[in-house]
């Protein structure tokens, strides 16, 4: 275990899950309702969305609490990318080809999953820890700059593609593109400064914090979660431009 968690840390990391969680749960509702569902029954079409969510974060939560994701200066391979990778395909694939699954996407507005995006400001929480001494700033700065600039441009962009703006398409395009790269760099960085056969950075300071419990639900759930949500993003921008270049056909 890290030598030192910062008293705030589990509380933080514990109630900006809960409150994405709940917000998810409240915003798929309101997909479902405007879906209107063809079997007439919207409940069982929010559990076919929300049942997977619920499992994915407790399970998360659980595992990162056992401390399997704990970095280790010994050569063993760490497990993080087996908490990154899979959710991605497996929830993607799923919803890509759920006809109920799709149904919702299509009602859902298209700036909701860029607003929802707003909580990718908790990654400033490294820019704290690395000023506390606690995380290596090779991994902080980027990871943390990174994020903090993707939640902070969330709502301007989603609010032009409620106004219809021209560019407003291209420019969410744009954000989600930058999303995802400093979501690859922040991984990137994470593995390259913890102790493991990858470490390449900080040496002499391990960023052995990131892989401990609360602050691995970062990588291990919110970092899938995140590109879940930019690449259902781009599904629906494609969805605006094709249907509008079959308009004007």
């Amino acid at each position: 275990m890290p030598q030192y968690i910062p008293a705030y840390l589990p509380p933080f990391m514990l109630l900006s899950t809960v409150a994405l969680v709940s917000v998810l749960l409240l915003s798929a509702w309101r997909a479902v309702g405007r879906s209107r569902p063809e079997d007439g029954r919207p409940l069982v079409a929010w559990l076919w969305l929300a049942g997977p969510l619920l499992i994915w974060v407790t399970v998360a939560v659980l595992v990162a609490q056992a401390n399997v994701f704990m970095a280790t200066p010994a050569g063993r391979l760490p497990a993080t990318p087996m908490a990154i990778l899979p959710p991605i395909l497996l929830a993607l694939g799923w919803l890509m080809t759920s006809h109920r699954a799709k149904q919702v996407l299509q009602a859902t507005p298209v700036s909701w999953l860029v607003r929802i995006q707003v909580f990718r400001v908790i990654g400033a929480n490294f820019l704290v820890l690395w000023w506390l001494g606690l995380v290596p700033g090779e991994f902080a700065l980027p990871a943390g700059l990174g994020d903090l600039l993707v939640g902070l441009l969330a709502f301007p962009v989603a609010a032009r593609l409620d106004a219809g703006d021209s560019g407003a398409v291209a420019a969410a395009r744009w954000w989600n593109i930058f999303g995802v790269l400093d979501l690859v760099v922040a991984v990137g960085a994470g593995f390259l400064t913890a102790p493991g056969p990858f470490q390449q950075l900080a040496i002499d300071r391990p960023n052995v914090l990131v892989t401990a419990y609360p602050l691995v639900l970062i990588p291990v759930f919110l970092v899938p979660l995140s590109i879940i949500l930019h690449s259902l993003s781009m599904w629906q921008l494609n969805r605006i431009t094709a249907r509008s270049l079959a308009v004007n056909a």
